[in-house]
Formats: structure tokens, sequence, C-alpha cells
């Protein structure tokens, strides 16, 4: 016999539908490149842009952004914070480059690191005094790392492979790894004071790297590919693209489950170590540069023309349960309203626990977004997905559910 156990309240489908998208777009105010973002607390942010300095902050967890008074008119491509007030900001332009440091929150900045053919773009704080950046250049004598250890006051040069370095990342306090182009990656087991290359088998611009451990770490590129190593950087194996784009940044909250994101502003998740992929981003074409995360569940995204995305459900759409009355099969029923704009509803129903996947495609059949991605209890349940940063036009959702598949059309008209 069947039983409804519960049905939802007003107030439940009301929060669903106010944060119904994975990932929702925040106000920078902006319309400048953002490179890099870096959240200190939940609530303290910063973020820099590629032009004349520029500086954003939010003390609200992205709610709202303010500009700061910028140090210099060059362009800043990596911001790093020990904590809410003491911080770093790197970049260059024109042959010109530096690192500028705050103490207070971005009041005023001090240049720590004056260098005429180096950009710097990446920082990384060990601790509170050593810390490593890494660098392009606009001349033939390609990138160098640089180290400190009074915490910015003084950087020295600790390696140079003739290669441009873009990111670089601390597993501990020995164990670093950096890597750049044309597919260099290097490694240090002594915080930093020394690098050896690795043999990364790719000549791709590689762009950003992020370990989770000393032995366990994935790197990826402009080739749209992810690079993974298990033993430390001796070897690493190049993992399926599943339909990745240009990527620009990596981030792993554990050895499972991970985020890259970059062109087409395409956000992908992985659960299984990177070995598949799974889109799930706001609908933008702009590219995305950088990601953030406090924890595996809530994150900051950000990239061309201001754009900032947060997520405070590790990128997935929140599902509502309608009821637990376990249905006699299963059933994709037709998204309302329809047509629809920007928000539409989609409700379905299954009879027995199992995984449970919906996708939503365009006209060309091209995955634009997942909306259900994991195990299901027997029971009714709806979700809501925002067209807001889509075009018009007809746009498919998928069902797939042990043997049952369904596919059914809608239309976004604005």
């Amino acid at each position: 016999m069947r039983k409804v156990i519960f049905t939802i309240t007003v107030l439940l489908l009301f929060i669903a539908h106010s944060n119904s998208q994975g990932w929702f777009q925040q106000n920078s105010n902006v319309g400048f490149n953002v490179k890099s973002v870096y959240f200190a607390d939940s609530n303290t942010g910063y973020a820099v842009g590629d032009t004349l300095g520029a500086i954003l902050k939010t003390t609200n967890g992205g709610i709202n952004w303010m500009k700061l008074a910028a140090p210099t008119s060059l362009g800043m491509s990596t911001v790093f914070f020990l904590n809410s007030n003491t911080g770093f900001i790197g970049g260059g332009a024109g042959g010109s480059a530096c690192i500028n440091k705050t103490t207070n929150g971005g009041l005023i900045w001090l240049l720590t690191f004056p260098n005429p053919i180096q950009y710097v773009y990446s920082i990384y704080f060990i601790d509170a005094s050593t810390g490593i950046a890494v660098t392009g250049a606009y001349s033939i004598s390609g990138g160098f790392i640089f180290r400190t250890t009074n915490g910015g006051t003084n950087w020295n040069g600790v390696g140079g492979f003739g290669n441009a370095f873009y990111s670089v990342y601390f597993a501990d306090a020995n164990t670093g790894y950096a890597c750049g182009t044309p597919g260099i990656i290097v490694k240090s087991t002594n915080g930093g004071v020394n690098w050896v290359q690795l043999t990364s088998n790719t000549t791709t611009n590689l762009r950003s790297i992020y370990f989770v451990n000393p032995q366990t770490g994935w790197t990826v590129g402009t080739n749209s590919r992810v690079y993974k190593t298990t033993n430390g950087g001796s070897t690493w194996v190049d993992l399926s693209s599943n339909g990745l784009c240009g990527l620009h940044s990596v981030y792993f909250a554990d050895a499972l489950t991970g985020w890259v994101a970059g062109c087409e502003g395409s956000i992908h998740r992985t659960t299984n170590g990177g070995t598949n992929w799974t889109m799930q981003s706001f609908a933008t074409t702009t590219y995305l540069y950088s990601l953030s995360f406090f924890n595996a569940f809530t994150g900051w995204a950000v990239g061309a023309n201001g754009r900032i995305l947060k997520t405070t459900t590790g990128g997935l759409t929140p599902i509502t349960p309608i009821s637990t009355e376990i249905p006699d099969g299963y059933i994709l029923y037709q998204n309302y309203p329809n047509p629809f704009n920007p928000m539409t509803n989609i409700k379905f129903q299954i009879p027995k626990s199992g995984f449970v996947n919906m996708i939503v495609y365009d006209i060309l059949g091209k995955e634009i977004a997942t909306l259900v991605n994991e195990e299901l209890k027997p029971g009714t349940y709806e979700v809501n997905w925002d067209g807001s940063g889509f075009t018009s036009g007809v746009y498919y959702y998928k069902l797939v559910a042990d043997d049952y598949t369904e596919t059914r059309k809608m239309v976004l008209l604005k």
C-alpha cells in the first residue's frame, strides 16, 4: 500500500527556488577580466583583474564586491591571503612586474617585488614567512621561481628553467609543485629551496596545478586535458577530456571530488578522481580563469568581463523531494511553465533506489547543465533550472535511471 510520508512546505519550495542554480552569478560591478580569486574565510574574499591594478574585496561572501584603491596601474593575475587582513597580489605588464602586500585588508599595499622583466603569475605561501612566486617573462630569459623567508619583504631567485611558470602549489611544508609551458612541471621537497624538473609527457600550456597530498595531484592545460599523478609526479596519466574546454584552473576537495574551469564559461565536476567529468556551470560564453573553494560546498569562479560565480552546493542543483510515496514506475514530467523565462520546474518519479542522472542539452545536442547526478530513494522529486544565462530557443532535458531513459523538449522564450 502506498503511503505518503510527507510533502514539502511552501517555505522549503521557496528556498529551493531561490537557490535553484548550482552556480549563481554575483554582481562584481566591473567589466575587466577577473584573473584570480581567493577567500580567506567564508565571508572575506579578494579578486584581482588584468587592467589598472584592479582589486576587488567582499566581506559578505560575495553578495557585495567593492573596488579597492590599487597600488599600481599594472594588471594583476594572482592573489593569495594568509588571513582576512594579510595577503599578496602579483602581476605585471609591458616588461614590468610586481608583488604587493597588505596587512590591513587592502587599505594599504606595499611593493615588495620590483622586477623589470618578469610577470608574476602565481603566489603561494607555506606559512606567514615562507612564500613562493612563479613568473613568466617578456624576454628570452624565460620564467623563474622566487622565494621569500621574511613574509615577502625580500624575494630571491631559486630556480630558472627557461620556461614560463603559471601556477605553484604546496601539498605540505616541504613538498611543492609548479607548472607552465611547454608542459613543464617542477618539484621541491625542501620548502622551495631547490627544484627539479619532472617528466610530464606533454608540451601543452599547463595553467594550474593542485595536490591533495604530496603524492596525489592534478594539472590542467589549454589543450583541454587533465593530467594526474599518484606517485609524487614520477608519472602523469593523461585523463580523458570528456568534453572539457581550454582549462585554466583546477581544485580538489579530496582525492575523488574536484572541479575544473576554463573556456566557454565551463565548470566541470568529478567524483572519481578525474576519470569522468560532469558539466555543472552557470551558462556563459566568457572564459573562467580561477576557482577558489572555502570547503567542499562553497566556492567561487571568476572570469572575463567581471564574471563572478558562486556555489553553496558544490555546484549541484538542489533536488526537492515532493513525496516518498513509492510510484508504480518511472515518469519524467513535462516541465512547467513551458515556455518559460527564465525559471522552469522539472518533476520526475522513480520506483526504486538507484543512481539518477538528468542533463540539459541545447538544440545541437551539447550538454550545458547537469541537474541531477546522485543516488536517490524511491519517490517523486522536483528540480529547477535557471535559463537566465542562455539564449531563447529549444532545449532538451534527459532523465536516466536504471534502464529507464526519457527525453523531453522545453522552450526558453525571452
